[in-house]
């Protein structure tokens, strides 16, 4: 059997279509970026600059009026 250089092959299947590779890489892109991939450490660490930016930015909106 032939397959083109640019035929992904998916849980068995040989995937050809241009939006169907696209789609599959998007799915996994996605599950590999999710937060459940951080550490529990690196959740905390976000969470705390995520605070601060939104104590920031309530303090600039306040600054401004």
């Amino acid at each position: 059997m032939f397959f083109s250089e640019h035929s992904v092959d998916y849980e068995g299947k040989i995937i050809e279509i241009d939006e169907d590779r696209a789609n599959i890489f998007a799915e996994k892109f996605a599950e590999i970026s999710s937060d459940k991939n951080h550490s529990i450490s690196f959740n905390m660490f976000q969470a705390e600059i995520a605070e601060q930016e939104s104590t920031r930015l309530g303090a600039d909106c306040t600054n401004h009026t």
